[in-house]
């Protein structure tokens, strides 16, 4: 379905992707009517950050964009079957900007009562006026169901903190069970980028209890280029935050991961001293290494979706690693805890999010480069328990969606009560920039999709009834 200028080409292909010991091997591409995938124009510079399926089986998207001259946090919810829901907002879309910041948002969660909860970076319009540059504090944002500003959350809805850094920006968040919020990121302080980790009341206001006033700063690397970018939350409330840091002078950019204790201490029983570190990439070729989404299993074992760039290279090898609850890698998972699910990706997004299913299966989303045909794809992904392919899912476990000669990535991933997997990306333009993402410069659109569990296109998601 269309919404926007610039009707995307849409192809379902059928496809052998490498997997780790697994030779690639390409198929015969199936042509699919335009059905099934809905693209959505906002402003410039749109990128989704965000997926969730509500109890009554409406699907909320998170995104940023760049509309009405500033930046602006982006909320659409969709109706069961795709089409927009009138009642939120205006035609589906609430659009959020505040008087003299510009703001981004990385990361959502849905709380049970039906409230949304943003995180990402806040900065004034006004540059620092010593080193003109704009700083950046984390930014929160609470919703009420009907898509309006929650003033019960800090007495107007949103909450701007500083770290102390020139930026701190967040880029993930996690729900306690006491309706705590965990926001992770990173900050600028101590002269380079570091882990940051954030507890707030349900008010909004900082828990004292947690760290240091409420915040926990984290070094985690050698080199001070850490970078943390997903979060998750152990049934007894330790915390585990992922994403990469820098080994330097032995690999370069490894994946990297710490535990906190609810209190916001290291907890010296995860890996070495509360910390693992793993190097993926070609020893020959320094690599760099990075983990983009994390999930935990019900037995406690952890899930991580990890990019691979080896150094002179354009293409991203995306991986599922699993550890066991130690922070020792599952030697019962793929090859020594790590499988090969996506040779393909292009600009640091062949893995950028993960879901569990009731049966122990792994969705995974990211994005692909078509080289012969100079196209880029969406691409979702199902693994078995053990890591191997599932054969059922899509071809060999892979299902892709072709977007044409603009960038195109697969961003979150959910899974409806009926085993329907919902996907939320976005199309366009990317700006080479690890703090922004996305430049307001660029056209960008936000595009989703619905598969049934067998990686086939619902493609009477979002259609128009005649």
């Amino acid at each position: 379905m269309k919404e926007s200028l610039g009707k995307p080409i849409i192809l379902l292909l059928a496809l052998l992707l490498s997997w780790s010991m697994v030779s690639t091997a390409m198929a015969q591409e199936v042509a699919l009517p335009p059905h099934g995938v809905v693209t959505v124009k906002i402003g410039d510079g749109t990128h989704a950050s965000g997926i969730a399926i509500q109890k009554d089986g409406k699907i909320l998207i998170s995104a940023s964009s760049f509309l009405d001259n500033q930046g602006q946090s982006i909320l659409v919810r969709r109706n069961a079957d795709g089409s927009p829901d009138q009642a939120f907002g205006k035609a589906g879309v609430v659009s959020t900007g505040l008087t003299g910041f510009y703001i981004q948002t990385e990361a959502m969660a849905l709380q049970e009562d039906g409230e949304v909860v943003l995180a990402g970076k806040a900065g004034s319009i006004n540059r620092d006026k010593w080193s003109g540059r704009t700083n950046y504090d984390f930014l929160i944002i609470r919703y009420n169901p009907d898509g309006q500003m929650d003033r019960g959350f800090n007495g107007s809805g949103w909450v701007q903190t500083d770290i102390d850094g020139e930026i701190d920006v967040a880029y993930g968040l996690a729900l306690q069970k006491n309706r705590q919020i965990v926001v992770i990121g990173v900050t600028s302080k101590w002269k380079g980028y570091h882990f940051a980790t954030i507890r707030y009341n349900e008010d909004g206001t900082l828990d004292r209890g947690f760290g240091k006033r409420g915040k926990v700063i984290t070094r985690v690397g050698s080199a001070r280029e850490d970078a943390a970018r997903a979060v998750a939350i152990q049934s007894d409330n330790k915390i585990i935050v992922a994403g990469g840091a820098d080994d330097y002078p032995r690999y370069g950019r490894v994946m990297a991961m710490v535990r906190y204790k609810p209190d916001g201490g290291i907890d010296p029983r995860f890996g070495f001293k509360g910390k693992v570190l793993k190097h993926f990439g070609n020893d020959e070729k320094r690599g760099s290494s990075i983990a983009k989404a994390v999930a935990l299993q019900p037995d406690g074992r952890i899930i991580a979706g990890v990019n691979v760039y080896t150094h002179g290279s354009h293409w991203i090898e995306g991986r599922l690693v699993r550890l066991n609850t130690d922070g020792g890698f599952d030697g019962r998972f793929g090859n020594s805890g790590s499988v090969t699910v996506n040779r393909h990706g292009y600009g640091l997004e062949a893995v950028t999010d993960v879901a569990l299913q009731s049966d122990g299966k792994i969705l995974f989303v990211g994005g692909a480069y078509n080289r012969e045909k100079s196209s880029y794809a969406i691409v979702v992904g199902r693994t078995n328990a053990d890591g191997s392919p599932d054969t059922s899912f899509g071809n060999n476990g892979i299902t892709q969606v072709l977007m044409g000669k603009s960038p195109a990535t697969g961003r979150k991933i959910a899974i409806q009560q009926d085993g329907k997997i919902v996907v939320a990306g976005d199309v366009g333009k990317i700006e080479p920039n690890a703090i922004s993402h996305r430049s307001s410069r660029y056209p960008s659109d936000l595009v989703f999709f619905r598969l049934y569990a067998t990686g086939r296109i619902d493609e009477n998601f979002g259609a128009v009834p005649k």
